[in-house]
Order: structure tokens, then C-alpha cells, then sequence
């Protein structure tokens, strides 16, 4: 339109200097980027600054002028309403720009494609359309009405704080009966039959706040942290339908105005939902069970807390217990809820989280021991959380640290207390404080008791920690185990936290070891001080600590513990060292452990014993493992083929096939003892190779060959090392001297299972209908070959998939054409050489997808002892999402011993080429069959031999008499290259000579 040929599509920047506060009110000067950005869908022109450092948005200019105008809408649910409009100039839509960066809505027309979204218009600003679309203005008004809410009670700025542009989207599909938000919109379906659109008031307050709670607490939709999300949205769902309607026209239902009722609030029962943490109702949070661990059952609980917080009621909940709480109105309770989303609650959040920060809420709005703290802890009591609120003050406290063996030692201090407004610490060694979370730094070597006295209106209470402190070089050390890899400590004594610390919950998506071995040890005491590990039945599917007997994961098991399979408080084991395994999952976390750990010395002679990582091996290669109880201090292993070590924990190569007997002498100061294991490592290993030997000349490569029933790797060691090239010949470098190389055949061994066996996880399978590469992460614990793996799909086509390694490069492209059908075989034949950090994946290009997945139920890591270890996806929730790839068919490669091939210069040694104008000259050369030798007459040439490049001699002339020539017949000489001796009695000279 503006006649310029160098118009584009893709806007060009220039640099300016801007503040943000275009008022000048305040100036913050940036160097910025303007853009000039022109959007068709949804209609837009901006000017758009980018700061240039940040890249963060600094200002944008709106050059699209319209004019904000005052509405009528006949809304489908709550009658007439006053809106505010868009005029374009001729007509009216659903849009405005009063309310931080605006409010808009749009029509999918009963599609599902935003882009394809269309403006909803009105000629004349009076919305009393009778079709359908009158809904659109429910949708509309109640956006407004949400903003509203939340800016006029707390004086947000829409979802984010920062004017979140509220888009709402109509129609969607066809009789879809739900409506949702997905992070960056809110999209309403029209219900069954398409005439009853869930753009009810209450709705729209629901989802707008679920795009709150992504902007603050985060709550993941799982459990009791999504349940506690799906109850902000109703809590805040109803107080928007009482504000816009007045307190009398509202009510406690959710949906109600579609023709039936979703939730009640008043009487979650009444709908299938429990009033009573655990009570009547309550469904499992497990991952992997109905309804995403009951979040939307589940929320029936602080929807019935808020409810009594609201109104006010007495009765006795599912526990037995009487509870009585009165009602402190919309506006308190309200700011209660409001404060415990955005300001307290996190991730991970649960039930007991939301009571604790809700008191605390409470307080911080309304002080210590109002009506609104009472109340709000009484509540919590009648929903079954908590007791009744406390009369008076009670004071409680925890820290981060409670030992430290090194000085100085800081300790951070966390207050618990309830109803306080005035503090006073005395940490024991002189030190005071009067902060509310302090953080004190011992200098000196000693234990120390901690007090707290807390006093407020409502009375005192003193809270006293005995011994409560340990600090110096004699006190443990303490530890955390980490959130991935392992750690050794040898320490006689020590405190072991999970990675949370002492006061925070555990990291999710763990899977770490930590080993306890010091020296000189006979046994190790495990004390469980503290333990909370979610609830995984008894086999602990989920988040778990695992305890083994030994320096690693391949002793014996003391048990898998979690919070419904908890350890004992004391386990001791039986050998110096002990292994510890956290793995969590990637939804709920919650306060770990704390294990304070003492060593034992030795007292008694050992009891030999040993494990091993496989029993039958066709490469030689095997780990073996002690497990001699009582403490060991020096090892002696027979491996029954000759060969012995002193290791504690060796590495053996066997080399010859056979049964081996394997004896393992453990000794410590009080003795011995010995374990013999016969015929325990059977070994089968291929035929070597075979090959020839190459004759060369110094100063030139040789090419070495081998043949075998498999495919061969070339060595310049006869043991270990990295193979220099792969295939049935080795052309060498140059050489000079005789050089030996070494060659093995592999071939594959039988197939081996990995992975996830089938989709049957515990959760319902998902289908996956778009590109997505998502992969399955996996260590390849040596040289394998992955030959297949199996796929749900749901259609037929083809599918590309991809093996790239840690670095991302591509190891193997496979693309196979998948028929429909349940458990279908994919043949992929890739050769995966071992190393860390492998991805598995379908190419983004792949034709199709619509193949089953898992959102929830894996349990990582899925391990080929000695092969394999597939360890996590990369979804959001890595640890328990499991994609695609299921019942991996691999292959251990069995390795032979190694054949010796020689490079040899040998016939070549001492010997020298005379250079042009020698006395020994061939002509013509090169040639195709005879040859004339001429030399000097001073030489007394004794015999002429012909050398082929492999030192085979392939003609030898005697000359009888003295002479200075001879012809050499070389017609039946194959094409190639040649050496042609010339030997005297005192030496010899070299040609080569060509055949062509």
C-alpha cells in the first residue's frame, strides 16, 4: 500500500533512547530497539521497544486509535449488563483497552484453530442477539468483572501485575463441554448439544484465576497441590459472582446456570466431593490415579474451608471432631485466600502448606489472635486440618543446620510460632536476637541449648531446644545428598539430609547415591531421625530411599523405604559402607529425612562374600563386587584363570572360553576367611579373527587384513585402549620399523529387554496426534545394538526416528513405516557405542505421529544390568512421563580376543635403493613382461630374486658367470608392485620394479 519495493514481512529495528514512563514522570532513560510491528489477526499496530541489553519489552505505542465505548449487553446468564467496547468506526466488538493492556474476546466459530479466530461485532453497542453468540458477552463481562475484582480489592493489574492482556475464546469445537485456560488464554466450549456454553460468570472468574495461580503460586496439577489450584479458582470463581451480583444474588454453586451443578461449596457431598481432609469422598493422589490425583474432587476441601470462613457454621466433620467457626465476611476471607496464593504457596504446595500459610496470611493482614487468625485456623480444624486455633502464644521454631564441624558455623533460623508480635532468641553461647528468622554464627567449639520466648496481646510461650546445637571439629559433619551423580564420604559420623536441607522440602526429578565407607570400618548405624518421602504403596513407585549393603547399587538391598513403607528408626548394617539411593519423581516432594549415621569398629574376623554384574559373558569383560560383612581391610581374588588382584572391587578381562572358579580371601586384624564360587563366570566368547601378516619397506604403510563371522575393530594394544578403526582392513600409518596391530570380531549376543515393558503404567496412555521430539534420555553402559523397539500407533505412515548423543550430534536416522496397531515392532538396527546421555526421539519431520505415550506412572530408571540405562524423558515431568519407546529388544556385542597382525619391514632391513645413476638399473620399468637388469662390471652378482609386496619370492635367477646383465621373465608377474634384489657375496641392492 505504500508503494515501496523494499517492503517486508519481517520488520527491521532502529536504535532510540526511551524511558519506560512516556509521562516523563519518571525518567529511566534505555537504549531500545523500535520495531514497527503491523499483527492482521488479532488486529494490531504497535511501535515496540526492546531494551537492547535486556531484550526485555521497555514501552509499547498503540497506533491503532479507537475509542473505548459504553455497552449494553443481554448476556445468556446474568441479564443485562453495562460493558465497555471497541469502536472500530462503523461497527463494535468485544474489546477494550481500560483494563490493564485490555480484555478481549473471540469466536472459534466451533473450530479449534486460534489463528482462524474471528471478532465478535455489534452495530449499535445494544448486544441483544438471541442466537448463540449472546454468550460471547458472558464470557466478555465476567473477564471484566474478574479484572475487576482483583484490581479493586487488591490492586492488581490483571493476572500477571503487569496488565496481562485477557484473551477469551468462544465456541470452541463442537458440543465441547468444558472450558479451560492454557497459559496464555481462557477457551469455553458450548456445551452439550452446543446451546448450553460454559461462559457462565462463576466460570470465567475460574478460569482467569487459574492464569493467577500460573503467574504466582504455580501449583502443579497434581495431587493435593492441584487440587488446591482447582479450589483458588472456585474460591475466587464464587467471591467474583457475589461482588458483580451483590451478596444476595450469588450463590455457593459452580455451573449452575448451564442446567446442572458442578461443585457446591456449601456441601461438597452433596456432588461427590469430600468437606473432610481424607474423609468421606476423598480420592487417591497417587500419580497416575483418576482425575490427576483427584484435583477437582479433592478441591471440595478449602472450597468448604472458605465457604465457613465466609459464612460461618458448626457441626462435627468425618474425623468426629466438633468444630464451630464464625463466618468474617467475603471481603477478610477473600484477602486471606488471595495472600496464601500469591504471597506463601509454591509448587509443590499441599494441604498442611495451604493451613500453615493461610494462619500466617491471616496474621500478616489482621495481627495476632483477631477474629480473622481464629477463625481461619478454626476452619482449617473443622475441614479436618490442624487443631482448633491455640489459645494464647505458641512458640516453635526450627533451623537449616543443627551441627557443624568447622568454625565459625551460621545457622539460619525459621519461626513457626503462632500468634506472636515480639521475639526473643538466646542461641546458648551468649548471642541473642530480636528478628523474627535470624541467622546467628557460633565461634566457638560446643553443643548449645536454643530458646525462644514469643509474647503478643495474647499471652507468652517459651519454646527450648536442648542441646539443640553441636559445633567444633568433634561434632558430625553434615550432608545433602545430591539431586543427581553420587558421593563418597568416608566420615566416621555425619548428618545426611535429603536435598531440600533440614527445613525445605526435597528437590523433585532426583536420582542420586550417596556411600558411607570410612576405613577401618566393621559396621555402619543408620539412625532415621526424621522421614517423609511420598506415599508410593508398599513397593514405593514413586519417590523412595533405597538402602544397600555395600559400596554400591549392585550390594544387597536393606530395603526401599517411603513414607507407607518407612524404615526402621535404627538399621545397622552388617559390612563398612552402606549406599543410599533417593530417586523422586517429577510432581510432589515433601520433607524428606534426616539420618544421623556412626560407624562401628571392627571387631571380628570377616565373612568373605562377592558378588558379580553378570554370571555368563561373551565379551570377557566382568565387575565383581565385594560383600564381605564384618569389616575387610585387604582383598585376594583368584579369578581361576591365572590372573589375581587386591582390589576391593576389580574389573576382569577373561580371554579364553570356559567355567571359572572364583575365591575371594577377606582379612582384617582378627583374621580371614574365604569364599569359593565354582564355575561362577562361564565365558563365550567368538572365534578370533584370522589374517595375514603385510612385508613392507620402512617409510611405507601396510594394509593388514582379517576375516571373522563378524565385523572388526583394529587395535594398536593387545588389551584395552580405544580401537583406531572399524572394518575388515587397517591400512597403517607410515611405519619404519615392525609394528604389531591387534584385531577382535563382534558379533551380537542374544536380545535383551529395556525400558518400560508396555503403556500399561498406572495411568491412562495418551495420544499424541502432533510433532512432538520429546525424547527418552539413556546411558549405554557398554557397546550394544539397539534392534527394536515397540510403538502404540494409532494411525499407519511413516515415522523418522532419531539416536543423537550428549552433544547432539546424530548418531543413527531410521525411518520406518509404522502400520496401525497396538505393540508394533519398529527394526532400527543401531549400533550404539557406550557413553552417557543418549536421546531417542521422532523427528519433528515425521508424516505422522498419533502414537501413545505416558503422562504419568514411569518409574525410573529402567536398566539392562551391565547394558543399558534409560533414565528419565525430557518432558515436563521427566521422572514420570514416559514417551513413545516401549520394550527396547537390545543386543550385548560379544567380543573376541584379539589377533596379533605384524606391519613388517623386515625384508627390507639393511638393504638400500640406489638413487638415479646407480650401478643397478631395470629397463623398461614400468613393463608388462621382460625386463633387463644391468650393473656395474666391478660387481659379482651371485643371484637375482624378485620379491612380491607381501616378501613372498616369486622368481630367484642364479648367475653362473661373471656378466653385467641379465633378463628376468616377468610375464607371469600379476599387475602390481615389486622388488628386485640384486645379491652379492658381500651385500645386496634394491629396485622396485612396476607391472602394468
Amino acid at each position: 500500500e505504500e508503494s515501496n519495493p523494499s517492503a517486508t514481512y519481517y520488520p527491521t529495528g532502529s536504535l532510540e533512547i526511551i524511558t519506560a514512563d512516556p509521562s516523563l514522570a519518571i525518567i529511566d532513560l534505555q537504549l531500545a530497539w523500535k520495531f514497527n510491528i503491523y499483527a492482521q489477526e488479532p488486529m494490531s499496530r504497535r511501535e515496540i521497544y526492546i531494551n537492547a541489553g535486556t531484550g526485555s519489552v521497555v514501552f509499547e505505542d498503540n497506533l491503532i486509535h479507537h475509542a473505548d465505548s459504553t455497552g449494553t449487553a443481554n448476556t445468556g446468564y446474568s441479564g443485562t449488563q453495562t460493558i465497555i467496547t471497541d469502536y472500530t468506526g462503523s461497527q463494535f466488538r468485544l474489546r477494550e483497552s481500560g483494563r490493564g493492556n485490555g480484555v478481549q474476546t473471540f469466536s472459534l466459530n466451533n473450530g479449534t484453530s486460534y489463528g482462524a479466530a474471528t471478532d465478535i461485532f455489534d452495530n449499535d453497542n445494544n448486544w441483544t442477539s438471541t442466537s448463540v453468540d449472546i454468550f460471547g458477552t458472558d464470557a466478555y463481562w465476567g473477564t471484566e468483572m474478574t479484572y475487576d475484582y482483583f484490581f479493586n480489592n487488591f490492586g492488581r493489574n490483571s493476572i500477571d501485575n503487569n496488565g496481562f492482556t485477557l484473551r477469551s475464546y468462544v465456541h470452541y469445537g463442537v458440543n465441547y463441554a468444558n472450558a479451560f485456560w492454557d497459559g496464555q488464554r481462557m477457551t469455553y466450549g458450548d456445551g452439550p448439544g452446543g446451546n448450553a456454553p460454559f461462559t457462565a460468570l462463576d466460570i470465567a472468574g475460574h478460569e482467569v484465576t487459574h492464569g493467577l495461580t500460573n503467574f504466582t503460586s504455580n501449583l502443579v496439577y497434581q495431587g493435593e497441590s492441584g487440587a488446591l489450584n482447582e479450589s483458588f479458582s472456585d474460591i475466587f470463581g464464587a467471591s467474583v459472582e457475589f461482588e458483580a451480583l451483590g451478596f444476595g444474588n450469588g450463590d455457593w454453586l459452580m455451573g449452575e446456570d448451564l442446567g446442572f451443578i458442578i461443585r457446591n461449596m456449601a456441601d461438597p457431598n452433596s456432588q461427590g466431593d469430600p468437606d473432610t481432609y481424607l474423609g468421606t469422598n476423598w480420592t487417591s493422589t497417587a500419580i497416575g490415579a483418576f482425575d490427576n490425583g483427584g484435583v477437582h474432587i479433592n478441591s471440595g476441601v478449602q472450597n468448604f474451608w472458605y465457604y465457613l470462613l465466609v459464612v460461618g457454621e458448626t457441626g462435627t466433620n468425618d474425623n468426629g471432631d466438633n468444630f464451630s467457626v464464625n463466618g468474617i465476611g467475603l471481603a477478610d476471607a477473600g484477602a486471606i485466600a488471595y495472600r496464601n496464593n500469591i504471597v506463601y504457596l509454591s509448587v509443590n504446595s499441599n494441604y498442611a502448606d495451604a493451613r500453615y500459610f493461610a494462619i500466617e496470611s491471616a496474621l500478616d493482614l489482621f495481627g495476632p489472635c483477631s477474629p480473622q487468625v481464629i477463625n481461619t485456623a478454626n476452619a482449617w480444624h473443622a475441614v479436618g486440618i490442624g487443631e482448633r486455633f491455640p489459645d494464647g502464644v505458641v512458640a516453635n521454631y526450627t533451623s537449616n543446620s543443627v551441627s557443624g564441624c568447622v568454625l565459625p558455623h551460621t545457622v539460619q533460623f525459621s519461626n513457626y510460632s503462632y500468634n506472636g508480635a515480639n521475639y526473643f532468641w538466646d542461641f546458648g553461647d551468649g548471642g541473642t536476637s530480636t528478628a523474627f528468622e535470624p541467622s546467628h554464627t557460633y565461634t566457638v567449639a560446643g553443643t548449645y541449648d536454643v530458646s525462644l520466648l514469643v509474647t503478643s496481646p495474647c499471652g507468652a510461650d517459651t519454646e527450648i531446644q536442648l542441646s539443640y546445637i553441636e559445633v567444633g571439629p568433634g561434632a558430625p559433619c553434615e550432608y545433602t545428598i545430591g539431586s543427581n551423580g553420587s558421593t563418597t564420604e568416608i566420615e566416621c559420623t555425619g548428618v545426611l539430609f535429603d536435598n531440600g536441607g533440614l527445613a525445605g522440602d526435597y528437590q523433585n526429578s532426583s536420582n542420586s547415591t550417596f556411600i558411607i565407607a570410612p576405613p577401618n570400618t566393621g559396621s555402619i548405624t543408620l539412625e532415621f531421625v526424621s522421614f517423609d518421602v511420598q506415599n508410593g504403596g508398599s513397593n514405593c513407585n514413586t519417590d523412595y530411599l533405597e538402602v544397600f549393603e555395600g559400596p554400591n547399587t549392585n550390594s544387597p538391598s536393606l530395603g526401599k523405604f517411603c513414607s507407607t513403607n518407612p524404615p526402621p528408626s535404627v538399621l545397622n548394617s552388617q559390612s563398612g559402607a552402606v549406599t543410599l539411593k533417593f530417586f523422586s519423581n517429577g510432581t510432589i516432594s515433601e520433607d524428606g529425612f534426616r539420618i544421623d549415621w556412626s560407624c562401628n569398629a571392627i571387631s571380628e574376623e570377616p565373612v568373605a562374600d562377592f558378588s558379580s554384574n553378570l554370571l555368563e559373558t561373551c565379551n570377557g569383560m566382568v565387575n565383581f563386587y565385594d560383600q564381605s560383612l564384618n569389616g575387610t581391610t585387604s582383598w585376594s581374588w583368584d579369578f581361576g584363570d591365572g590372573n589375581t588382584s587386591t582390589d576391593q572391587n576389580p574389573v576382569h578381562l577373561y580371554v579364553t572360553n570356559g567355567a571359572y572358579n572364583v575365591t575371594l580371601v577377606s582379612t582384617n586384624q582378627f583374621g580371614s576367611s574365604t569364599e569359593v564360587k565354582p564355575s561362577f563366570i562361564n565365558v563365550d566368547r567368538p572365534i578370533p579373527p584370522t589374517g595375514q601378516n603385510a612385508n613392507i619397506c620402512p617409510g611405507e604403510t601396510a594394509v593388514l587384513t582379517a576375516s571373522s563371522a563378524g565385523f572388526h575393530r583394529w587395535y594398536d594394544v593387545p588389551f584395552g585402549g580405544s580401537y583406531i578403526q572399524q572394518g575388515n582392513s587397517l591400512t597403517t600409518p607410515v611405519i619404519q620399523s615392525n609394528t604389531s596391530y591387534y584385531v577382535e570380531s563382534i558379533i551380537p549376543g542374544n536380545s535383551l529387554d529395556g525400558g518400560a515393558p508396555n503403556f500399561f503404567l498406572g495411568g491412562n496412555p495418551i495420544l499424541e496426534e502432533f510433532p512432538n521430539t520429546t525424547p527418552l534420555y539413556f546411558d549405554a553402559l557398554n557397546d550394544f545394538l539397539l534392534h527394536s523397539v515397540r510403538v502404540y500407533a494409532q494411525s499407519s505412515g511413516d515415522r523418522t526416528f532419531v539416536v543423537s548423543n550428549s552433544s547432539g550430534g546424530t548418531v543413527a536416522t531410521r525411518t520406518v513405516n509404522v502400520q496401525q496397531g497396538n505393540y508394533r515392532e519398529v527394526v532400527l538396527d543401531i549400533n550404539i557405542p557406550a557413553g552417557n546421555g543418549y536421546r531417542i526421539y521422532l523427528a519433528g519431520s515425521s508424516d505422522v505421529i498419533d502414537l501413545y505415550y505416558n503422562t504419568s506412572g514411569a518409574n525410573f530408571p529402567y536398566e539392562t544390568p551391565g547394558l543399558l540405562s534409560i533414565y528419565q524423558s525430557g518432558g515436563a515431568n521427566g521422572l514420570s512421563e514416559y514417551y513413545f519407546f516401549y520394550d527396547w529388544d537390545v543386543k550385548e556385542y560379544c567380543v573376541s580376543d584379539r589377533t596379533e597382525l605384524e606391519a613388517s619391514t623386515s625384508i627390507c632391513l639393511g638393504i638400500e635403493e640406489e638413487s638415479n645413476g646407480s650401478v643397478f638399473e631395470l629397463y623398461p620399468n614400468p613393463s608388462q613382461d621382460f625386463v633387463t637388469a644391468t650393473w656395474s662390471e666391478s660387481l659379482d652378482v651371485k643371484q637375482i630374486i624378485a620379491y612380491d609386496l607381501k616378501g613372498q619370492i616369486v622368481q630367484q635367477t642364479v648367475i653362473t658367470q661373471h656378466a653385467n646383465s641379465s633378463e628376468i621373465n616377468a610375464s607371469e608377474f600379476s599387475k602390481g608392485v615389486y622388488l628386485i634384489e640384486l645379491r652379492t657375496e658381500t651385500g645386496s641392492q634394491m629396485k622396485r620394479l612396476i607391472i602394468q
